[in-house]
């Protein structure tokens, strides 16, 4: 970020990040969960507390050695939209919401 002239600040205590001294982002790296039955999973644990304008939520692959994708939640408000489903269910995010 530092080539692109924005200034970022991380909290060493929570780890939130905060851009330009006006957005506050947190990130969740979430590994995936294997059963026999229901595929791949992945649990992201959204810590309220801090409060971040945006959380960026990684999952890794089903091998947990690369990235999968992204998912970006606006504000905690938004976070209710995250829900259980299974690796291929294409119609709702495949993730479980944990509340800290």
């Amino acid at each position: 970020m530092g080539a692109m002239n924005v200034r970022v600040e991380r909290d060493p205590a929570t780890e939130l990040m905060v851009l330009k001294e006006q957005l506050s982002v947190s990130i969740i790296l979430s590994r995936c969960l294997r059963s026999q039955d229901a595929g791949g999973r992945w649990l992201l644990r959204f810590d309220e507390s801090l409060r971040p304008d945006l959380t960026i939520a990684v999952r890794m692959n089903e091998t947990n050695d690369a990235i999968k994708d992204y998912y970006l939640f606006p504000a905690p408000t938004s976070m209710a939209a995250a829900s259980s489903a299974n690796c291929c269910n294409r119609r709702r995010p495949p993730v479980a919401q944990e509340r800290t």
